[in-house]
């Protein structure tokens, strides 16, 4: 009987410590799944000759079929020009393939307000999708 209670305790610490380190993992592994720096580029199609400030990116990731939203700094991109967001960290998609993005953006209107926020269209990803750093989704035309 005492060596099937020692035999229990080694058990039951050995669980304990399992479930102690497997609580830490998903903490671990959730910074290890962020794809660092990436970038979307989109060029000024506006029929109005006006200028445009993308104020979020939705991407959506094919592995989980979710779509994640990015704040990005509301810079204004001129008539024609082709620009892209600063970088930012995306979330659970490391080494994923981001299959689509749909561009939030404002509109400058003749005397010089913003209009309300505009979602866009969704837009298909051509090429390697795989989210990995320094990537750089685009180049795509915001058009109204």
């Amino acid at each position: 009987m005492y060596k099937f209670k020692q035999l229990l305790a080694g058990v039951t610490f050995v669980g304990a410590l399992a479930a102690a380190f497997l609580g830490a993992a998903p903490e671990a592994q959730a910074g290890a799944n962020t794809c660092k720096n990436v970038k979307f580029k989109f060029t000024n199609s506006h029929p109005d000759n006006r200028d445009i400030q993308v104020v979020r990116v939705e991407h959506h990731s094919e592995h989980d079929g979710k779509w994640r939203n990015e704040d990005v700094p509301n810079e204004t991109c001129s008539p024609g020009a082709t620009c892209t967001t600063n970088g930012d960290n995306l979330s659970g998609v490391e080494g994923r393939n981001i299959d689509k993005v749909r561009f939030h953006y404002k509109v400058r209107d003749a005397a010089g307000n913003w209009s309300a926020v505009i979602v866009g269209n969704n837009r298909q990803v051509s090429g390697d999708q795989e989210c990995k750093i320094n990537k750089v989704y685009g180049p795509w035309a915001i058009t109204g």
